[in-house]
């Protein structure tokens, strides 16, 4: 259900949340309409930034990596990015709707997203604590050593582990320290999914990464979507039933 999302001047990542809806951050859709287009999602595991559908080399689609193109943009109403003067992270949320009919090859089922404050609830019976969270995206890797911090494009789908840290009213804070075993989120990674496993045995997007330290080493700030406010933008979205 993960997938890259390619947009004007680079691509984020994101999944499935219901045949035809791709959940994904604001700030990687935000202003995006007129560029409807030429905009898609692919599901591939490799992918490259330069497999743009404007381009003439456009790889032959291959029904086993599919792509499908995007359709329409539900971004938060109340997002505005640093450029315009405001800082509003906590409403970095936005749904892609896809053009089904252009899909290349069958898509993947979508992710379930958690109903109404999970984390509240197991922060307050200290089951959180220690939790792993598994973040799934597209994004940098980063290398240590013989000078500064060098961010590589992967071009890879890829997992981390990351730890629970803090929750806050609308985020949720996990380590990435390689010291105590952790991985995590960089660039690129905006956007994805960062799953629980709940005590049943189910898996829910618990949280969006959005921001993190700028090396990409100490920790990821995720949106949660358990919140009153998260699902009251979701519920606006057509097509989406929240549990």
């Amino acid at each position: 259900d993960i997938g890259a999302y390619y947009y004007n001047w680079g691509f984020c990542s994101g999944a499935l949340i219901a045949p035809a809806l791709f959940l994904t951050a604001a700030h990687c859709a935000y202003g995006e309409e007129p560029n409807l287009p030429i905009l898609w999602v692919s599901f591939d595991t490799n992918h490259s930034l330069f497999e743009v559908l404007a381009w003439p080399d456009w790889p032959e689609p291959n029904p086993n990596h599919p792509r499908v193109r995007v359709q329409g943009i539900h971004v938060h109403p109340a997002y505005r990015p640093w450029s315009e003067g405001q800082d509003a992270g906590h409403t970095d949320l936005a749904v892609l709707t896809l053009d089904l009919a252009t899909a290349t090859g069958p898509l993947p089922a979508p992710a379930a997203v958690p109903s109404a404050g999970i984390l509240d609830a197991s922060h307050e019976d200290h089951t959180l604590m220690g939790q792993k969270f598994t973040a799934v995206g597209y994004g940098q890797d980063i290398q240590f050593g013989g000078g500064p911090p060098a961010f590589i494009d992967a071009y890879a789908r890829r997992m981390a582990e990351s730890r629970f840290l803090a929750l806050g009213p609308a985020y949720v804070v996990l380590s990435q320290n390689p010291a105590r075993d952790d991985g995590g989120t960089c660039y690129g990674d905006s956007g994805g999914p960062n799953f629980l496993r709940l005590p049943d045995g189910r898996e829910v997007i618990a949280a969006v990464p959005v921001t993190g330290d700028d090396v990409c080493r100490a920790t990821n700030v995720d949106v949660r979507l358990d919140t009153e406010a998260a699902r009251a933008f979701l519920a606006t979205v057509p097509g989406l039933v929240l549990p």
